[in-house]
């Protein structure tokens, strides 16, 4: 279970896979078995585990397991990612989401792969809102934000992107962070001390020349 894999589960199901594939030829079934439990693990997995999901898939992606499975495993990291956006979880749905384009990009579903993509932009988008809405806004972060989202944009194919208007999303998104980077310059305050003596430091620098 969740709590488990955080514990130590982690590391055990690594060096588990790793053994076993070494020794693929003398184990039997036993990846197969582990496979299905993995599989099991991540099917039952739910939004109060937090990245249990998404480290199960990680696991299952290294080891090049679950790839029959592909569109099902994709489908449920697209559910979990719009459960955490949902709840106001952006970090976690923007890793749920980036997750999901993965699988269905394994799964041969280029479209729903960047669906997944432009989820996972406006997902970051949204936190960039949120960190500007506040009592004490942080402009300085929404433009971090903003620059993160128009990355995840540009992944996508430019033969795609007039189907999803991405050209235009991101020509209003480098609007949105120029406005941030210049509201974050009211932000910023002066910090002022007391007079430093630093002739030591002087008289040490002459003294080694």
């Amino acid at each position: 279970d969740a709590e488990t894999w955080f514990c130590d589960g982690r590391n055990c199901w690594y060096r588990a896979l790793g053994l076993a594939i070494m020794l693929r030829s003398g184990i039997g079934n036993r990846i197969q078995e582990m496979e299905s439990n993995i599989q099991e693990a991540f099917d039952s997995s739910k939004v109060s585990d937090e990245y249990y999901a998404l480290e199960l898939v990680d696991l299952m992606a290294k080891f090049r397991l679950g790839k029959d499975r592909s569109g099902d495993i994709a489908e449920k990291l697209r559910l979990l990612a719009q459960a955490f956006e949902r709840d106001g979880d952006l970090s976690r749905a923007q890793e749920y989401f980036n997750s999901s384009s993965t699988w269905y990009k394994f799964a041969g579903d280029k479209i729903k792969s960047i669906e997944m993509t432009v989820c996972h932009a406006e997902a970051l988008v949204k936190e960039a809102i949120v960190c500007t809405a506040t009592e004490q806004p942080n402009n300085m972060l929404a433009a971090s934000l903003y620059e993160r989202a128009i990355h995840v944009f540009r992944t996508i194919p430019k033969t795609e992107r007039p189907s999803f208007k991405v050209d235009e999303r991101i020509d209003e998104l480098n609007r949105s962070m120029n406005n941030a980077n210049q509201l974050s310059l009211n932000e910023m305050r002066v910090i002022s001390s007391g007079e430093i003596d630093i002739t030591h430091m002087i008289e040490y620098a002459k003294s080694a020349v």
